[in-house]
Formats: C-alpha cells, structure tokens, sequence
C-alpha cells in the first residue's frame, strides 16, 4: 500500500541578492495514511516551506512529490485543482488567514461553491455538519472574524481546510497564536477529526510538548534539512544527533528531584546562503570533527530511527571513530581513553561502561586500598582509595565530579578541532 505522501530529496531554493538560498535542502521522508508527522526545529529552518511546497503553493526547486502513489510534482492548472482538493493548509494566524468581510457561513461555503459540487440545499446542509463538526455555534453563523476569540477564529479556519474531505492537511503552527487551554481545545479536536475521518497530518510547531501529544513521528530539520526522523516515544528517550539533543534540553522538567541539564551551543549560525557541502551544525557541534566536512545522509541506525551524523553512526556501528569515546556506549566512555595500568589507574581512568565510571578510577592495590571505599564498580569507584602502590601513602587528588560533563568548544576546521573560548566547560 502506498503511503499517503512520499517526498524524495524535495528542494526548494530561492535567489537572493548574494547567492542562493537553500530553504529546503534534500529532504526525504513518508508519512503513512491516517498518522501524524510533527515537523520541529527552530524558526527559519523551513518547516513552513516545507509544507507549502508539497501542497504547492511553493513550486519546488527539485526532487519528486508523490500523494497516494500517483506523482504531483508537477502538474498543470487542471490536475492542481484536483490536486488541492485532496491536500489543504491550516494557517499559523487564525486572523490574517480569514478574509474581514466574508462571515463565517461564507468564509466556510467558499470551497463548497468552488467546487461546484453541491446544490443550494445541500450547502447549507454542509455548512451546518462543518460547524458541528468543528464545535461552532450556530449563533455564529453570521458573525465576522473580529467578533471572534482566536480559538473560534482557528475553528473556522479547519472547517474551511475540511470542507472538500481533503485526505491530508499541513497544520502550520495552528495553535502557535493561541492561550494554552484553547491550544488543548484545538489539538483535541484535530485528533477527534483524525480518529473519525482516518486525515493523515503533517504538524509543524515550536512548541515540542505540543508535539509529542499530537504526533506519531517526529521529524527535527535544521537549516533546510532533516537531521533525525524516528517514532515520537523512541526520539524522546533517545535522540542521536547532537542538534536534537540540544534541542530537547530546552523543554522544562517538573521533576525537581531530576531537573533537565541545559545544553548550551556556542558558534554561529552557518549561512543558509550558498551552503557548503557538509554538516550545517558544524560550527555550532560541540563534537565537530573532520568527518562533519563529508555531506550527511540520513541512515536507519535502529529500526525507524533516521539521523544524519558521521558522529552517530560511527559511534552505533563500533567504528571507534568518535570524537570523546574509543569503544564505550556514550559521550566521554570507553576502553582505553586516557587509561591505561600504570600511574592512578586500575582498569583505565575515565573508562568503562558509562559516562566517567568504570572499574577503577584512579585506584591501586598498596596498603589502605581495599576493596570498595568510595564505591565499587561506579561512578568515582574502583578497588581501592587513592594509594600509592609502593609505599601506600595516601595521597589527595580533586575529586572528580560525575555530573559534570566537559564538552569541547565549537569547532575550528582550520586549527582541525576545538576552539579554546577560554571559559572552562562552556557551562
């Protein structure tokens, strides 16, 4: 069975004064009948554009549009109208999308009338089971767009997007504009419409919490392109690429007991303008290498889970090509990094099976070592405290702090690595 919309290495570039701008750069996904995609990433990545290029209102630069198999990359004045009966847009702004001097019974029979498919009976039958649909009052009925809150003005705007049974709807920040209990309202009700109707969605939002209600898989773009594509619940506990995870930071935590730890990028933003081949998060990458020079591709590392970074692959395969790890299973692990079995080792400083434990952090086997002081097999933990092998002095060292983590500044392609910024862990 064919997926609802397939999009393959779709761009759309726009020329500007100094170049060209890449706003979409060879961007690739499906989206399944009856599912919802979240669109995320921040503003001027071309998440809107996106969108308005598939259903047409940007015509695209290159690559291939497919809706239910049938290929609508191209099509003439005859096959768009159709085309736009099947595919419809809900706007960001629920004000400046309605027109001032229509009514809402108006603004909602314009596509009827349009299509030319109804009698006048049958309209104002139409009319009423979208407004029921869409929870309107019918005292409504004849009210202007300025006589509405901007939750009734947003219900107005679906039941035009619906009004032609369209079997897939871009929803561009819909609730954007909206207080907090009417965004709830409105998501409630496109999830209703969806369960009812079988509507496949493409959700794109700032907002991730939003997200991750609506959304069955979540796509993050940055700078034109799709840096990760994975199931929504499977992005949340695990996300890949560095941009992601900064990204996911962000989002506030009520557990006071274990609060969300900030990441903080460094760099500038690279310009969208004549891009270079490559990774667009170099310069702001706190894990930047020379391998972020190479084009990124999306790659299923694990099953449904789509990233583009070298950084990420290199890790998931055991390439031991990362910039912080040899062959561990995270950021700052491994075998061997900084270890070894001599001078404050065990089994390797720093090494192990997790973020900065192991077995043995800076430990021996002289008198007062022991088996457990300070933990074993753990964070800070080894088979001893702090002894001199020959002697068995005690000697004191800073204690190292586990929580903490160290992250190399942006990086410098002409110096091949990170830049010293001068203010420590960057925190």
């Amino acid at each position: 069975m064919p997926s609802m919309i397939e999009v393959k290495n779709l761009k759309k570039h726009f020329k500007v004064p100094h170049g060209v701008l890449h706003a979409v750069d060879d961007v690739s996904f499906k989206i399944e009948k009856g599912t919802t995609i979240g669109i995320v990433g921040e503003s001027g990545c071309g998440k809107s554009t996106l969108g308005r290029t598939i259903i047409h209102l940007l015509e695209s630069t290159d690559g291939e549009i497919y809706h239910n198999g049938e290929d609508v990359t191209y099509l003439d004045k005859k096959q768009l109208r159709r085309y736009r009966e099947k595919v419809q847009l809900i706007f960001q702004d629920p004000y400046s999308s309605l027109n001032p001097r229509m009514t809402v019974d108006e603004i909602i029979r314009e596509p009827l009338k349009l299509s030319r498919r109804y009698t006048k009976t049958v309209l104002e039958e139409e009319v009423t089971k979208l407004m029921e649909l869409t929870g309107i009052e019918e005292r409504l009925r004849m009210a202007y767009p300025h006589e509405l809150d901007g939750g009734r003005r947003q219900r107005v705007g679906i039941a035009r997007a619906l009004a032609l049974n369209p079997d897939f709807i871009v929803c561009d920040e819909p609730v954007s504009a909206l207080d907090v209990s009417i965004q709830a309202q409105i998501l409630n009700l496109l999830m209703d419409i969806q369960e009812n109707t079988g509507l496949t969605l493409m959700f794109i939002t700032h907002d991730l919490s939003v997200v991750r209600h609506i959304s069955d898989e979540i796509a993050v773009m940055y700078l034109g392109q799709m840096v990760e594509l994975a199931k929504t619940e499977d992005l949340f506990n695990r996300q890949l690429h560095p941009y992601t995870q900064a990204l996911l930071s962000a989002v506030p935590s009520t557990d006071i007991h274990n609060p969300s730890q900030r990441i903080l990028l460094k760099g500038e933003l690279t310009s969208p303008i004549n891009p270079k081949p490559g990774c667009r998060f170099i310069s702001r990458c706190p894990y930047a290498s020379k391998h972020c020079h190479d084009p990124q591709a999306l790659e299923e590392l694990h099953p449904g889970h789509f990233v583009a970074c070298s950084r990420a692959a290199s890790e998931l395969l055991g390439d031991g090509d990362s910039d912080r790890s040899g062959h561990g299973h995270g950021p700052e692990s491994g075998h061997g990094h900084e270890s070894g079995h001599g001078h404050e080792g065990g089994h390797g400083h720093e090494g192990g099976h997790g973020p900065e434990g192991g077995h043995g952090h800076e430990s021996g086997h002289g008198p007062e070592g022991g088996h457990g002081h300070d933990g074993e097999h753990g964070h800070d933990g080894g088979h001893g405290h702090r002894s001199d092998h020959d002697t068995g002095h005690e000697y004191e060292e800073p204690r190292h702090n586990s929580e903490r983590h160290t992250h190399p500044g942006p990086y410098d392609p002409e110096l091949d690595g990170p830049v010293d910024t001068g203010k420590g862990d960057g925190r």
